[in-house]
């Protein structure tokens, strides 16, 4: 699907969907992101009575896949968009297990060694202070819980206009070396190719990275 904005308006709103544009830009992220969410899923090491959480989930569109993989999974969303959080709500009603909250990543409303897994799709873009966010995740992980990060490395982004507009792009090593820094062990990234993305009029190859690391 087009949109109506500039690269400017995309960028700010993907970083934090709001008004009007929210309902656009959520089906756009479903419709171009698909393959990334399952590549994503692919990864997630689902087991019963896990608590997950979900960092950015949007419309939380896996939600129901990862309640449905094992017995008493228990889903938590965090996000900062109180639009995302209201069709979040909206799409899965009365499925057992999941919540959402309001929240951001360097504040988590959440105490210390709650979750078992912790997964986010296209967040690492707008990680500010990196540290900071990853201090924070590492707060709300139980010794053993691993992180699972989905996103597109920086030399297939870099060509898309609106990622000049405050994103920060990682390639795979960029991402290992991070998290290798900040603490966690056992690190890995898998590389899954796309369909291509067309980007003014051409098309573009893309790739789907998953890195993931163990909190010891």
């Amino acid at each position: 699907m087009k949109l109506s904005l500039t690269p400017e308006q995309q960028a700010a709103q993907l970083r934090k969907p709001s008004g009007e544009d929210s309902i656009a830009i959520a089906a756009y992220m479903a419709e171009l992101n698909m393959e990334l969410y399952n590549a994503v899923f692919e990864k997630l090491p689902l087991q019963a009575k896990m608590r997950v959480l979900e960092l950015g989930p949007g419309e939380a569109p896996l939600a129901g896949r990862i309640l449905r993989a094992a017995a008493d999974i228990h889903y938590t969303g965090l996000d900062y968009s109180p639009e995302m959080i209201k069709m979040a709500q909206a799409k899965w009603p009365h499925l057992d297990g999941f919540s959402i909250r309001e929240g951001q990543f360097s504040n988590m409303p959440f105490a210390d060694d709650t979750f078992d897994l912790v997964f986010g799709i296209n967040v690492v873009y707008f990680w500010d202070n990196p540290e900071s966010e990853l201090r924070e995740i590492k707060r709300v992980m139980k010794s053993g819980a691993k992180l699972v990060l989905g996103y597109r490395p920086k030399n297939k982004m870099q060509v898309i206009p609106f990622t000049r507009f405050g994103f920060n792009l990682y390639d795979a090593d960029d991402l290992e070396i991070l998290l290798s820094e900040n603490g966690f062990t056992q690190i890995e990234h898998t590389v899954f190719r796309e369909n291509p993305r067309f980007v003014g009029g051409k098309a573009v190859p893309m790739d789907s990275c998953v890195t993931t690391g163990t909190l010891p």
